[in-house]
């Protein structure tokens, strides 16, 4: 006779994500919600999910997880000596078979086993891009993270050779898992934004490694030979390093700053674009370039750290400080309706490449390794 089959209880996943400020959308929060919408119903794990206020994506079925309500603090420092101090209390309760961190650091006096996803390394590539005190906390924390989880996941092959430069140890711990573009904006049914000139886009939440001060100077110059056209720049700017750019002569007659926009907005406005513009000094992964190609829109791209990565052929290339080679792609993309076509194909075969399904299937077997390895 045979034995019947013994079930195997769901693996209990904490999830921290305390980092992560409720209902706002960017990098890494999609990257949060778009992995945990396709991990949730899986009959293999059971998320515990910590979030300040208790907020879940609409995407998420409260139901499919358990939701624990933590704290929403006024600054960083509460929320990291919270985050170390009191959430590992908080966690026993719950029988975790393994905590994963996706935003660089993990609980220091958390029990079990541990996964943390380092996204990049702004804080030692690009130091001036990150506020002293996160810089500092990073600088001690994503080290003791990768050295003491049990494995690190990277979004892109660059971010893992960044670490491995400098934490040598990661190498044998890390699993590059790529991100891949919002489902979200290509299935939304938006027109494209009517203008009365051609402009290019520009998406970011404006930081120093955002390097919009090249693609302000490129416009100007390039205006100045008598191209009409206009670059309109989506996003935060939560350091005013934007309105200090858009302050010098003639900046407001060519750039426009639209601040952050809904998603249907977002989408519209891609589909308008002669091309969308990523200037970036550096980046771990980039997915306004994945949002671009997933819309038909060209990209012009610096080679800043993942960038050429993640956009493959599918993109113009410059030199981050070389406004002058930006200027000369956008004026490529104004007089070459052809290279334009081109370059929308060479986006729809690249962005083919990235899957968010994928990416959940990969993520899932890291963490279920992890857990019934303990």
């Amino acid at each position: 006779m045979v034995a019947p089959a013994t079930a195997v209880r769901p693996l209990r996943v904490g999830l921290n994500l305390l980092f992560l400020p409720p209902g706002r959308m960017g990098g890494t929060a999609t990257y949060v919600w778009s992995l945990l919408e396709r991990l949730q119903h899986r009959p293999d794990l059971r998320f515990v999910v910590f979030s300040p206020d208790g907020y879940l994506d609409p995407a998420i079925d409260q139901s499919s997880v358990d939701l624990v309500r933590c704290p929403s603090f006024d600054s960083t420092v509460k929320r990291v000596a919270w985050e170390h101090m009191v959430l590992p209390w908080r966690a026993r309760r719950h029988h975790l078979d393994v905590v994963w961190s996706p935003g660089f650091v993990a609980p220091r006096f958390m029990r079990g086993a541990r996964v943390v996803t380092v996204h990049d390394l702004h804080y030692i590539r690009v130091p001036a891009a990150v506020p002293f005190l996160r810089r500092q906390y990073y600088s001690l924390g994503v080290p003791w993270s990768v050295r003491h989880c049990a494995a690190v996941l990277a979004v892109s092959s660059t971010t893992a050779v960044d670490l491995a430069r400098e934490i040598p140890s990661s190498v044998d711990k890390t699993t590059v898992i790529h991100l891949a573009a919002r489902s979200d904006l290509a299935a939304l049914d938006a027109s494209p934004f009517a203008a009365n000139e051609p402009y290019f886009l520009m998406v970011a939440s404006v930081t120093r490694n955002k390097n919009v001060d090249t693609v302000v100077r490129a416009a100007i110059d390039l205006h100045d030979r008598g191209r009409d056209f206009r670059v309109r720049i989506v996003g935060a700017d939560p350091h005013g390093i934007l309105a200090e750019a858009l302050a010098t002569p003639r900046a407001a007659d060519v750039v426009a700053a639209l601040g952050e926009v809904s998603p249907e907005e977002l989408a519209a406005l891609y589909r308008g674009a002669v091309a969308a513009i990523n200037p970036s000094v550096y980046e771990g992964f980039g997915l306004p370039v994945l949002e671009a190609q997933a819309l038909g829109v060209p990209v012009i791209s610096s080679r800043g750290g993942s960038l050429p990565e993640v956009a493959g052929d599918g993109a113009l290339y410059f030199s981050h400080d070389s406004p002058a080679e930006l200027g000369a792609a956008m004026q490529s993309l104004l007089d070459e309706p052809a290279r334009r076509t081109e370059l929308i194909e060479l986006g729809a075969e690249n962005v083919a490449r990235f899957s968010w399904d994928r990416a959940a299937d990969e993520t899932a077997g890291v963490l279920i390794h992890v857990g019934r390895s303990r």
